[in-house]
């Protein structure tokens, strides 16, 4: 592993962001009446609004300069702009294959994939997440929203610095609610009285870690997450089957999902997992399985156990455990998290259209599915399976949250593998709130 490799992809991502950023910049100098106006960004001139009337208001942003550099952008001599800028995307691209070549993993590549991104959700991303990682990014910003106080980016500006038209239907969905971006919790879109190209885009704290190399999924999980020991026993080598098969097509579960037979058709394997199929196991698809167990067994090892015997990482939570009641206000950051952009699971989500994130915290239900909203994003950041139980702590919007979770939303994210273990007969999916 080549830690380094990672964040260099990152850096070098964030260069070509900011020379789409110069290419903005030396447009605007371009047509600006008032360049030299030591009041910019605090109030409109009429010279201002007079040019703002020329423009063409479709007009996508010009090409960036190839590199960013000291060169002044207006210069003729400067170049091609739209080759050396592909010239630095190449580049980039490049040297990630090398990387990739002698087994180095790329966090903000393994992202995407993960969380389904396309590669303008990726641009996009980076450039919201550019004003976190360089301070210079925010007085960038601030100069090209002419408005010293907007120091983040906002949907207008990620599209003009993408190249994309402010009119382009497919890419503004890109930041609207239920687009990957937003459905994983890896932007969060917020101001949502403001039109939608002047809206802010902030990418949670926790995500921002992440992509820097940092694995600590922060407070919100610490008081639940937790480990068991290695088990060996029929349940767990079929579950491991299950977790090393590739996923079939993303679709939703039957509403009969994860329901038990009959106790009475049931048996009992050594470590005592009640094995109704008759091993235990009430698979849905690979990627959503439900451990129903008996009396004195583990079904926590049981679930542990499968994921490394698949050699698949696995977060596991203790839906029992009493701080799972203490989540931390996102809006206020005590947490760490930020944090919980619009999830998956229909508790975090956005409001106006596109408005800013809210978690439940008043009570413990409202706790158990905000915190599995985190924790489903800390699975697909860290590519891993979530194993969750005892499933008698669900209720239906945490229930839901999981099942949508391992079907891939509605159908536009990878599924996540789940396994949920737990004493009951089953859950089954809340037909409202996931059809």
């Amino acid at each position: 592993m080549h830690g380094d490799d990672s964040l260099a992809d990152l850096l070098g991502r964030l260069a070509v962001v900011e020379a789409q950023v110069r290419g903005a910049v030396a447009a605007r100098r371009a047509v600006d009446p008032e360049p030299d106006d030591s009041f910019r960004g605090l109030y409109l001139s009429d010279s201002h609004i007079d040019a703002l009337l020329l423009r063409t208001p479709t007009q996508a942003a010009p090409a960036p300069p190839g590199a960013p550099g000291p060169a002044d952008p207006a210069d003729p001599a400067s170049g091609d702009q739209n080759a050396g800028s592909d010239d630095l995307a190449a580049e980039v691209e490049r040297a990630a294959a090398v990387a990739r070549e002698r087994g180095s993993r790329l966090r903000l590549r393994e992202l995407a994939g993960s969380c389904g991104l396309s590669g303008l959700d990726v641009d996009i991303l980076l450039v919201a997440l550019a004003p976190d990682l360089d301070a210079r990014f925010e007085k960038f910003y601030g100069y090209l929203h002419d408005d010293v106080t907007r120091r983040r980016a906002s949907p207008g500006l990620a599209l003009e610095l993408c190249g994309r038209s402010p009119i382009d239907g497919a890419a503004r969905a890109r930041c609207a609610p239920g687009a990957p971006l937003l459905a994983t919790g890896l932007l969060v879109v917020e101001d949502a009285d403001r039109p939608f190209l002047t809206r802010s885009l902030r990418v949670p704290d926790r995500v921002t870690a992440h992509l820097l190399g940092v694995d600590d999924p922060g407070p919100v999980l610490a008081e639940v997450l937790t480990d068991a020991p290695d088990v060996d026993d029929p349940v767990v080598r079929r579950v491991a089957r299950f977790l090393s098969t590739p996923p079939r097509p993303p679709r939703l579960p039957d509403p009969r999902v994860l329901q038990a037979r009959p106790a009475a058709d049931a048996r009992t394997s050594d470590n005592g997992l009640d094995e109704a199929r008759p091993d235990g196991v009430e698979p849905v698809d690979p990627r959503l399985v439900y451990l129903r167990t008996t009396p004195g067994a583990d079904g926590l090892a049981a679930a542990l156990s499968a994921c490394r015997r698949a050699g698949r990482r696995a977060i596991g939570l203790d839906l029992s455990a009493p701080g799972l009641a203490r989540v931390a206000d996102p809006a206020g950051g005590a947490a760490g998290s930020g944090d919980v952009g619009a999830g998956e699971g229909g508790e975090t989500g956005t409001s106006g259209g596109s408005g800013s994130a809210a978690v439940p915290t008043a009570d413990r239900l409202g706790g158990v599915a905000a915190t599995l909203a985190v924790a489903v994003r800390e699975a697909r950041l860290a590519g891993a399976v979530l194993v969750a139980g005892p499933t008698g702590m669900l209720d239906p919007a945490a229930r839901g949250l999981l099942v949508r979770a391992a079907a891939g939303g509605d159908g536009t994210l990878p599924p996540l593998p789940v396994v949920l273990y737990g004493r009951g007969r089953g859950i089954r999916r809340p037909p409202d709130r996931c059809r």
